[in-house]
């Protein structure tokens, strides 16, 4: 299990916040590399740098002032999540990802909201359930008012989306379950003209917000050929730069060395 580091004085590495200021950098120095070197196989340190969040502002503090050794005045980086690498000088770097959403409206062919009707986010079409952030599989039924929120997806970038398969997996008696699943990509890119909001948009954009109102008309009102469909609203959202500092912490451990919208069928 990992622990908070010590430096080769034995003193706790401190917390530190990088900003603008500091070019987004910072350098933990003056760390021992062996538990014990004199031993004949000394075992090595394993460090980590670990993104803790941002600080809190004296006001979320009651005035007072905010310090980095205090995990108390540390806050999650809302909207974001840290993807972690290591280039080939040895150095950690940290790439903030925005998180995605998806909002489910359920509605029955009467434009009423369908209740517990279930949802599952998958990785693939070898149907592998997705996780978000917390490890939690990413299920789930609508309420009372037909409605589904999947937060803290983790998704890619503008030029690496992630892409996933939203499936109907239950339904409620006199309904059909959605035939084919959703492919929802995250972040996703819009053009001028696309309707987002059931509105054209007037330039291209991106959003890591999406909004899937599905209609299902029941089973005795479908055709045996019938297949289902979906109406796909998008939602935008806007997510401000950050400009707070992020703070980072160092850990350490020893280790060896060595559907749908209404469709209109044909019959």
């Amino acid at each position: 299990a990992y622990q908070q580091a010590k430096d080769k004085a034995g003193q706790i590495v401190s917390n530190e916040v990088v900003n603008v200021n500091t070019n987004w950098e910072y350098f933990f120095t003056n760390l021992s590399k062996y538990i014990d070197y004199r031993e004949p196989s000394p075992m090595k340190y394993h460090y980590r740098v670990v993104e803790l969040g941002v600080l809190k502002e004296r006001g979320e503090l009651s005035g007072v002032e905010p310090d980095p050794q205090n995990l108390d005045h540390i806050k999650p980086l809302d909207g974001y999540y840290p993807e972690y690498s290591v280039d080939s000088s040895g150095n950690v770097n940290i790439l903030n990802k925005k998180t995605g959403s998806i909002t489910i409206n359920k509605k029955d062919e009467n434009n009423a909201p369908l209740k517990g009707v279930e949802f599952t986010l998958y990785t693939d079409d070898k149907r592998t359930v997705a996780k978000d952030l917390n490890g939690q599989e990413i299920k789930a039924k609508t309420n009372d008012q037909g409605q589904i929120f999947f937060k803290n997806i983790p998704s890619g970038t503008e030029k690496n989306p992630n892409t996933y398969y939203l499936k109907e997996t239950k339904t409620v008696g006199g309904h059909v379950l959605l035939k084919d699943p959703i492919k929802v990509v995250l972040p996703y890119k819009y053009q001028k003209g696309d309707i987002v909001n059931g509105q054209p948009v007037s330039e291209d954009g991106v959003t890591w917000k999406l909004t899937f109102t599905i209609i299902n008309d029941k089973a005795f009102d479908l055709p045996a050929s019938g297949t289902g469909g979906i109406t796909k609203y998008l939602v935008i959202g806007v997510a401000l730069a950050v400009t707070a500092g992020v703070t980072l912490g160092l850990r350490q451990t020893q280790v060896r060395n060595n559907k749908r919208r209404r469709r209109k069928h044909s019959r």
